[in-house]
């Protein structure tokens, strides 16, 4: 009697949705407020502002006229005072308020520069970034004989779906299959989560 092996062979593929911003999702506690530079070159404004759940947060300002030259730049944020010299040389600069945010805020922002430069400044909630997928997925054994049978098992992390291709289709977050293919088959399993970047494995 001809016995035949068929060879099982367990592939992951993880897609996560990429973000577009560096830290991730962000909401804004306060802003956007444009901030022009009007008469003596000069621009002067005071801000107030709540925040509910201060948390890790960050200053956001960028210019609005890359032409138009931003010479000195200065925050003055609940008492702390922050230099703004890297919008000389970048059109953004990003400030971490660890520990400065409170719950009653007071910002003023001091500005020299061309007349009618103008920065735009928000005060933004700076969010953990969500996990990719974790999977591990092994099939057992790994050869079988022609009519034998072998499971497939699979353990995912941070995934909001799990598919199997082949006609299995979407399966739980972790589980086991039992399944007997007629010839040398490729089992890929699929796991879809929210991450910085695409991974393959």
């Amino acid at each position: 009697m001809r016995r035949t092996f068929f060879w099982l062979v367990a592939v992951v593929t993880i897609f996560c949705a990429s973000a577009q911003f560096a830290f991730a999702e962000q909401r804004p506690i306060y802003g956007p407020v444009d901030l022009k530079i009007r008469k003596w070159h000069l621009h002067i404004s005071h801000h107030r502002f709540h925040a509910d759940n201060p948390g890790n947060s960050v200053i956001v300002v960028s210019k609005k006229k890359p032409y138009k030259a931003i010479r000195k730049g200065f925050i003055l944020i609940n008492g702390k005072w922050i230099s703004l010299r890297g919008l000389r040389k970048h059109k953004e600069v990003v400030i971490p308020l660890n520990g400065v945010l409170r719950s009653h805020n007071h910002l003023k922002v001091l500005l020299f520069g061309h007349h009618r430069a103008a920065v735009r400044l928000t005060v933004k909630k700076r969010c953990n970034p969500p996990l990719p997928p974790e999977v591990i997925f092994a099939s057992d054994p790994a050869t079988i004989l022609t009519g034998a049978s072998a499971t497939l098992s699979w353990e995912t992390d941070n995934a909001k779906t799990v598919t199997i291709d082949n006609d299995i289709g979407p399966v739980d977050a972790s589980g086991s299959i039992v399944v007997s293919p007629l010839q040398t088959t490729t089992y890929t399993l699929t796991a879809t989560g929210r991450a910085a970047a695409p991974q393959t494995h």
